[in-house]
């Protein structure tokens, strides 16, 4: 959301935001990978002249399902080897990342965010919590470049079996496969958008 959200769409159920500013357009997507505890982040730029430097900071809070927004909160550690980080805590399996594209790179600047959840507030439950970031990653694109952040409770050989592309690839195919299988009626349009839905509970 914000000023610069010019429009968000679905894509077989796949969502895109695109953003708009200062004569730049990039497009976000995000793609979990099935049967993996695996996200793609993926930035495209998509107009624009030059360079655009953007940068990505994840912010994290490791808690019980069912724990409270505000905490107990635990120390995290960083650990890094190449371009592979593991942000870990004793409260939770270690969340591991990785970014790909043109010219990237990852600073470590430790910093705490706070986020008010709307939804536990208008239940009358804690809504403020704090969220730990380790760093951002940070890439320079040039149109038709993009940046993807990967991040998995998987291990590395599991998160790095698949490409970004191999990944959106094969989730396209997946769900195209599903609208297969789905009476002809209910392929297209809102039907299908339901079909894809209910894959989510399935």
């Amino acid at each position: 959301t914000g000023p610069f959200l010019s429009e968000f769409r679905l894509e077989n159920g796949l969502p895109v935001w695109r953003y708009e500013a200062y004569g730049y357009a990039i497009e976000k997507r995000v793609v979990l990978v099935y049967g993996q505890n695996t996200v793609h982040l993926t930035y495209a730029l998509r107009e624009g002249d030059g360079t655009a430097r953007l940068q990505v900071r994840p912010a994290v809070c490791f808690r019980p399902h069912e724990g409270s927004v505000a905490g107990p909160r635990a120390p995290y550690t960083l650990r890094a080897v190449d371009d592979r980080y593991e942000l870990s805590s004793d409260l939770a399996y270690p969340l591991r990342m990785r970014a790909s594209g043109a010219r990237t790179s990852f600073t470590h600047d430790p910093a705490t965010l706070t986020l008010e959840y709307a939804v536990e507030r208008d239940r009358g439950y804690d809504s403020q919590g704090t969220l730990a970031s380790p760093g951002f990653f940070r890439a320079d694109l040039a149109k038709g470049q993009d940046l993807t952040v990967v991040a998995s409770t998987e291990e590395w050989d599991v998160l790095l079996a698949l490409s970004p592309e191999d990944a959106l690839r094969a989730e396209r195919s997946r769900r195209a496969q599903l609208l297969s299988l789905a009476p002809s009626r209910l392929r297209q349009g809102l039907g299908g958008e339901l079909v894809l839905a209910a894959d989510q509970f399935v």
